[in-house]
């Protein structure tokens, strides 16, 4: 069958172009054909944050930001045009199936180019038949849509043949919605196998060894007291800090990685401090010691992905935590056999919806 994906394939972030091509690989081993499609908005957009009232540090900091990044956008702008080989025409073309899919799409609330779009929840004109495939609302509640926005979703999903949610806050949504019969899915990322696509990309053995990989929003770690604790820790435990994934102002040394390298990295770092969903995922993976930080901006996502892998200890609802948890033993038995059986579950579905 032709299908489309509608995701964030487009958007210059790791965890979005890698759970693009997670869901695209999955569905290409089920035999398909696989393209990606772009969002389109209802012309309601949010608009992007704007600098030009800024005071002079922060449009420097900015500049400085864009400059220092502008190697690491490179490369995962090579990779959404050479393997997840995005084209602005598939919107044009017919599909049997779109799966909307993973990542956010389900966030109306948030800041984005395209702002409210009805299509990810559902509207999609160019295919015979629509699903969701773990979808995310985010921080999203009922409770904070307005009543248009409301309407219009409830118009939106019922051109959906069947709902495919990552987390319990989205399940909340859908079933306020009246939908009751949804699939509680795992990441595609934590489902695909990049096992073959690491050997192929693989750096230099050892060359993240004895590092302490930050990987977080940008300047999210700014609180003089963290920063401290976790200078003061690496010094302790005889790591390098290194950041990847955002600029981060307090640390010198940021590494501008293909996709796949990233993932390298996460497995031969010493020690991961995350507060990401993404960066959580990659952890509990790849990386033998990680911390993840608990924010009010994360807690309700990175909560319920914890407790469906039973990686509950690795949280760190304090930066004093950090020495507990590097001390703990990975719970790789429990997080394999939650996997194996999620990825059943997970072709299980995709082979009956499409």
């Amino acid at each position: 069958m032709k299908i489309c994906i509608l995701s964030m394939q487009s958007i210059v972030n790791y965890g979005s172009v890698l759970q693009a091509y997670a869901l695209r690989r999955l569905l290409q081993n089920l035999g398909h054909e696989v393209d990606f499609i772009d969002i389109q908005g209802d012309g309601d957009s949010i608009p992007e944050i704007d600098y030009s009232n800024d005071n002079m540090r922060c449009n420097f900091m900015y500049l400085y930001h864009r400059l220092t990044n502008h190697l690491q956008r490179k490369k995962i702008k090579e990779f959404q045009i050479d393997v997840l080989e995005l084209n602005e025409t598939n919107n044009l073309k017919e599909y049997d199936v779109c799966v909307i899919g993973s990542d956010e799409v389900f966030n109306c609330n948030q800041k984005s180019s395209w702002g409210f779009s009805m299509q990810l929840f559902g509207k999609v004109t160019n295919a015979k038949k629509v699903i969701t495939y773990a979808a995310s609302c985010g921080q999203t509640s009922f409770e904070q849509l307005t009543d248009d926005k409301k309407e219009k979703i409830k118009c939106a999903l019922r051109n959906l043949n069947a709902i495919s949610v990552r987390d319990k806050n989205t399940m909340d949504l859908v079933n306020a919605f009246g939908y009751r019969q949804c699939n509680y899915s795992l990441d595609p990322t934590l489902i695909y196998d990049f096992s073959k696509d690491l050997s192929i990309s693989s750096t230099s053995k050892g060359k993240y060894n004895n590092i302490c990989l930050i990987y977080a929003y940008q300047d999210r770690i700014s609180d003089p007291r963290e920063i401290y604790y976790i200078k003061e820790f690496c010094k302790k435990k005889g790591l390098r800090i290194v950041a990847a994934g955002a600029y981060q102002s307090w640390l010198k040394e940021q590494l501008y990685l293909k996709p796949f390298e990233l993932l390298e990295a996460f497995s031969q770092a010493d020690f991961v401090i995350t507060d990401t969903f993404h960066g959580a995922i990659f952890s509990i993976k790849y990386t033998e010691r990680f911390a993840i930080l608990v924010r009010d901006g994360n807690r309700n996502k990175l909560q319920d992905l914890v407790e469906r892998l039973g990686v509950k200890n690795h949280l760190a609802q304090d930066i004093r935590d950090l020495d507990k948890i590097y001390g703990l033993k990975k719970e790789t038995d429990t997080i394999e056999s939650v996997i194996a059986m999620e990825k059943e579950k997970s072709y299980k579905y995709l082979k009956e919806q499409i």
